[in-house]
């Protein structure tokens, strides 16, 4: 069926947020959408709040909210329902959308105008390939077919009033799970009438990418935005699926920072509306993981020169670190203003007398803080009245960790820090640079000390430790809406050490009552290890920072990011050792080599980690 002149259609555009809530991604594809048809359906899941509801209402001709049952699917059915078969079939195509997808990039409209002049019954914007494996239990086929992407799928009017289209409706089993909606719908609808004789195609053709990816829409994005010219971008290419290892079992996870340089250089789609959308939503850890939120800059040379009002923060508790500290310090570009907070007039002294052997230059300033709370309190309390008068603070604070033997060890967790944040003055031009260039970035830190070797293995794979109650319990007293998991872990700022955005911490910075803190709201000394205020508010950085609207990120120089890619390199291939090892892959001598090693009998909690890898891997 070829469409005439002026085609009368309607949509069925499916909405879901578990809060009812509608970002502004929604209004813009909805009004798009609505440029070229005659009636839009919106049919919400669950939810939609009154403003939400006020916000859609100009772009669509109906609302109908619904219980958030059957996923789209169930909702289409239920547009069918309310519609009636007879009003539809004065339509010449029906749209089946839903939001799963960012966009339109590209108008709708191009899509719209080259499938009129095709002759088809059916048609969409993008088709998932065969595979040969049932991963999603398609219950009619041991292999998933080819299949045309069910978030935009349009009906035309020859197979939208046909005898075996009505059928397919009325015996649809009820859908009650993903798997379901996958297996009874999306995955065979397309094959099950194609076999039927109606023709269908799509409108960015992949079928060159057969054997390059099953799914081009998810894992190569930009492939088909540029070269395709397709509209949408699925949401879940920042997020993605759990676990983590589908994000690299197509590719080794580029595409998505690709994507998101593509869209930001030379597309005009506001990447707001995506961060907006998925700050509120996702758990920063998936973020993290997807969007590779990891920035190296060079260490010698610096970028760009910079027009931001930037403040140093360091608190100094050991007068013997002091001469350390300023070392550091005297990188500092001289528009940088310098606070100090000390507990004592000794260190104070000492800082002016080790300040003036390397000619610090910089406007310093001192507070005197009360020894309770450590670093939180001295910068939560000491900076109060100064940190909102700049576009950047750093944050950093002497570190002597005596804890763990040999001590070596906790002072190359300092070197880390003051290394990745202060290294030198052109590293410094950089961060304040890069916080210039990434408007949504809120917190930079470097990434927490793991080790393949040392004391600190464990914290490769669980950095809650005991935390996470007092931790969720910090997010609930301030109201903080941002997801939370004990499954996920927090992508937290360990060793209290980073750059931050003065907006991203306003609200903890202004404490519970909204009027500061005071160090009656800190524990005294001494106190625990683990699972006190501190540590909480050490892990809840990054949900302040997602909840003021902002992502945070891992900061490595280019010196230092060689060190921490020879250490995560090595963690990871003892893990595989012995995961191979449990699955019968590498030969007795090779893991013989790594279990004797005393590296392996340190990394022990590890094991844990394997054997979900192991699980995973079986499942798979």
């Amino acid at each position: 069926m070829i469409l005439g002149k002026n085609p009368k259609r309607i949509a069925f555009y499916v909405f879901y947020d578990k809060d009812g809530i509608l970002d502004d991604f929604v209004s813009y594809q909805v009004a798009d959408l609505k440029k070229n048809v005659d009636h839009i359906l919106f049919l919400a899941n669950g939810k939609l709040t009154y403003e939400s509801r006020k916000k859609i209402q100009p772009f669509v001709d109906e609302i109908f909210v619904r219980e958030n049952e059957g996923f789209e699917v169930e909702a289409y059915r239920k547009g069918i329902e309310l519609t009636g078969w007879d009003k539809l079939a004065e339509y010449d195509e029906l749209i089946m959308m839903n939001d799963t997808c960012f966009g339109p990039i590209y108008p709708f409209k191009e899509a719209f105008d080259w499938a009129a002049a095709e002759d088809l019954d059916f048609w969409g914007l993008t088709t998932h390939g065969e595979m040969p494996v049932n991963i999603f239990t398609v219950y009619k086929y041991n292999y998933i077919p080819e299949h045309i992407q069910s978030s935009f799928l349009v009906i035309r009017n020859s197979l939208l009033t046909s005898r075996e289209y009505h059928e397919f409706w009325k015996q649809l089993p009820q859908i009650k799970s993903y798997g379901d909606s996958v297996g009874y719908y999306e995955t065979v609808f397309t094959k099950d009438f194609r076999d039927k004789g109606y023709k269908a195609e799509v409108y960015c053709n992949s079928e060159d990418l057969k054997k390059v990816s099953y799914y081009p829409l998810m894992f190569m994005p930009t492939e088909m935005a540029k070269n395709r010219r397709c509209p949408v971008f699925k949401r879940k290419v920042f997020f993605g699926y759990h676990p983590y290892e589908d994000r690299d079992s197509g590719t080794f996870g580029g595409q998505v920072s690709e994507f998101i340089r593509f869209l930001e250089e030379e597309t005009e789609y506001d990447m707001n509306m995506v961060w907006d959308n998925l700050l509120r939503t996702c758990h920063m850890e998936q973020l993290k993981h997807y969007c590779n939120f990891n920035r190296v800059l060079p260490y010698d040379y610096s970028v760009r020169e910079n027009n931001s009002k930037v403040l140093i923060v360091v608190h100094i508790y050991y007068n013997d670190l002091t001469n350390y500290v300023v070392s550091y310090l005297k990188n500092a570009p001289e528009y940088c203003d310098i606070l100090i907070t000390v507990s004592n007039e000794e260190n104070k002294q000492t800082f002016i007398e080790e300040s003036k052997k390397v000619n610090l230059k910089n406007n310093t300033k001192f507070i005197m803080i009360e020894n309770r709370g450590r670093d939180v309190s001295a910068l939560l309390i000491g900076a109060y009245e100064d940190y909102k008068n700049y576009d950047l603070v750093f944050f950093l604070h002497d570190k002597k960790t005596v804890v763990v033997e040999p001590w070596s060890i906790g002072a190359s967790w300092q070197d880390k820090c003051f290394e990745n944040l202060l290294g030198t003055p052109a590293y410094i031009e950089n961060i304040v640079s890069l916080f210039e260039k990434e408007k949504r970035l809120g917190m930079a830190f470097p990434p927490s000390p793991f080790s393949a070797s040392n004391a600190y293995a464990w914290l490769m794979t669980w950095q809650w430790t005991d935390n996470y109650s007092a931790t969720e319990k910090l997010i609930k007293d301030f109201k903080l809406s941002v997801p939370i998991s004990q499954d996920r872990e927090p992508v937290a700022p360990l060793g209290t050490m980073f750059v931050f955005r003065p907006k991203a911490l306003e609200k903890l910075f202004d404490g519970y009552k909204g009027i500061g803190w005071k160090y009656e709201d800190f524990p005294k000394e001494p106190n625990g290890n683990n699972g006190t205020l501190l540590h909480a508010i050490e892990r809840g950085y990054p949900y302040f920072v997602q909840e003021a609207g902002y992502y945070v990120c891992w900061l490595l120089n280019s010196e230092w990011a060689q060190v921490e890619l020879q250490t995560y390199y090595y963690g990871w291939y003892k893990e595989r050792m012995q995961v191979n090892d449990i699955n019968g892959i590498c030969s007795n001598g090779e893991v013989n080599a790594i279990k004797n090693s005393t590296s392996w009998k340190v990394t022990k909690p590890l094991r844990a980690f394997g054997d979900l890898l192991v699980k995973l891997h079986l499942k798979r």
